[in-house]
């Protein structure tokens, strides 16, 4: 004979698998799809034992003319959320908002208290959004303000989770800022050490760190390179007694290997984008290290 309690026990294993999807349904998190690793680290840190953001550029392709595959569209229909640095970055959102309406679009260069700095040109022509240098992760100080603005908007969409999105950020707000002080304490030596840097993609990161002797060979990828004006970068790296040139990986410029032809010059990858690492959560710290890093590296051996 059965008891009541082999009975009732049964019924109620039974019924476990549905109270655990119907718990997980009604707290489902958002889906959010985030354009960059940097970035994306960042809000993966915040949704933590949440949910896991999507992370829409996972190659090495240039993200300022990246082109929107099938598998990528699908994955931008199906989110809630899409989290981006900045239109003059991820030059595709636009267009994307245009045909992607029921969309909640974060442009991070838009929210409040961001520190923006202007795009610096090379022919001055630049306007609008295009006057500011989207490149704002590269600035702890913003990474903080970052990760402050998706904990309360996540908390607002979904607050059921605001206790788990306040917890990461108290986690996350000390890291950044060890991480902060540990670089300021690592490139201080280096301040007035002179350097080249193809593209012009870090200068909050040579602003916050106090970087001042840096030059740039370029604002933009498409900008064409005259004769004269590469015979003045040449001179520009002996005269100032250049002898570190940073590029991004994973192709040294051909032009890079003509400005350094001849040179006592060292060269030496700077990757804003983290295309190498692993994405998740502590991407972000290993990145802005690995950059510290490839500073002192190069300019501390002159």
């Amino acid at each position: 004979m059965i008891s009541f309690f082999q009975r009732s026990g049964s019924f109620i294993l039974a019924l476990i698998p549905l109270l655990c999807f119907s718990s997980s349904s009604s707290f489902a998190s958002p889906t959010v799809v985030v354009s960059i690793k940097p970035l994306h680290s960042l809000v993966s840190f915040i949704m933590q034992d949440v949910g896991t953001p999507r992370l829409l550029i996972t190659d090495n392709q240039s993200v300022h003319d990246y082109q929107i595959r099938p598998s990528q569209r699908r994955l931008l229909a199906k989110a809630e959320m899409i989290i981006y640095a900045s239109n003059h970055v991820e030059t595709f959102i636009p267009a994307l908002q245009k045909s992607l309406k029921d969309k909640t679009y974060i442009n991070l260069s838009a929210i409040k208290n961001i520190s923006l700095l202007d795009a610096r040109s090379l022919n001055h022509s630049a306007h609008g959004d295009r006057d500011k240098d989207g490149h704002i992760w590269l600035s702890i100080d913003n990474a903080l303000r970052i990760a402050q603005y998706i904990s309360r908007r996540l908390a607002q969409d979904d607050p059921q989770h605001t206790a788990i999105y306040q917890r990461n950020l108290a986690q996350l707000q000390p890291r950044l800022l060890q991480l902060k002080q540990h670089i300021e304490r690592q490139l201080k030596p280096l301040q007035d050490k002179p350097y080249l840097i193809f593209h012009d993609a870090f200068q909050y990161f040579e602003q916050e760190f106090h970087l001042s002797h840096g030059y740039y060979v370029t604002t933009s990828a498409d900008h064409k390179m005259g004769i004269k004006y590469i015979a003045a970068l040449k001179r520009s790296i002996r005269q100032q007694n250049i002898h570190c040139i940073y590029y991004e990986p994973p192709h040294i410029p051909k032009l890079i290997n003509t400005l350094s032809s001849g040179q006592a010059v060292k060269l030496r990858a700077l990757d804003p984008l983290a295309v190498t690492l692993k994405p998740g959560p502590d991407l972000y710290f290993t990145h802005i290290q690995h950059i510290a890093d490839q500073f002192q590296s190069c300019l501390n051996s002159e």
